[in-house]
């Protein structure tokens, strides 16, 4: 494991995931959904401001869908 962010609130999927990133994927933990997302499979990446200024949105495109 390369790094862990405990806690992270999601939009879809929906709560708070454990975004652990590995060498080759990134794994999100959740009460009781796991996902496994390989690198090769982010298409696009975007860091967006929220409205209040504080806060930033970060979005993944992925070329497969979760499932």
């Amino acid at each position: 494991m390369i790094a862990t962010l405990p806690d992270l609130p999601m939009v879809i999927p929906r709560g708070k995931y454990s975004f652990d990133m590995f060498a080759d994927f990134v794994k999100l933990h959740g009460r009781t959904n796991d996902y496994k997302i390989m690198y090769k499979d982010i298409h696009k990446c975007f860091l967006l401001p929220k409205p209040d200024g504080i806060h930033m949105a970060y979005i993944l495109s992925l070329k497969v869908p979760l499932r």
